[in-house]
């Protein structure tokens, strides 16, 4: 939510069975594994008053926001509760791990199939330099097993990503440097 004290602005609540972002309840049931790890990400532009909800590398659910809740410079989206309300489901664990947030839908996964179609696990990763033609970034390996085996996706400012994966090569290394050679 955007205030500190969770009263103005938008506050977004996520439970298994629905969304809740001021007076707009969406009814989507989040398919998440009992006694695994689930990836769930949350992707909402304020301005253009619309999120999107993936679990496990899938869509699971997008929808329209009212952006005249959007406090614009007032306050920074925060995070104030993360995990189960402790007043309800007394029966239930939750873990978290591996947080990330950020002000731009941009962002580099690292996924465990050659297209995005097929990925199952990702990881996300984080950039280090970010440019118009080159990205840098810690390499974070996570759940994917296998490096060789692994494809990195780029996400533009608009959420979308190149549809086949770009493979790592763990092996390479990087050509020498041009190095100056003078001869009389």
């Amino acid at each position: 939510w955007e205030d500190p004290r969770g009263k103005e602005g938008i506050r977004f609540s996520w439970t298994q069975m629905h969304q809740t972002v001021g007076s707009v309840v969406n009814w989507s049931t989040a398919p998440v594994n009992g006694g695994e790890w689930n990836h769930l990400e949350l992707e909402m532009d304020t301005q253009k008053g619309w999120v999107r909800l993936s679990v496990n590398a899938r869509e699971l659910t997008s929808f329209s926001i009212d952006p005249s809740l959007d406090y614009r410079g007032k306050w920074s989206p925060t995070v104030a509760l993360m995990g189960l309300n402790g007043k309800v489901g007394r029966l239930q664990e939750s873990y978290l791990d591996d947080i990330y947030i950020d002000n731009t839908l941009q962002r580099v996964m690292l996924g465990n199939a050659p297209t995005i179609d097929q990925v199952t696990l990702y990881e996300n990763q984080r950039p280090v330099k970010w440019s118009d033609n080159q990205i840098e970034l810690k390499l974070y390996q996570g759940a994917i097993e296998n490096l060789d085996a692994a494809y990195l996706y780029v996400f533009d400012s608009s959420g979308l990503t190149n549809s086949e994966g770009y493979p790592l090569c763990m092996e390479c290394k990087l050509p020498p440097e041009k190095i100056e050679l003078i001869v009389d």
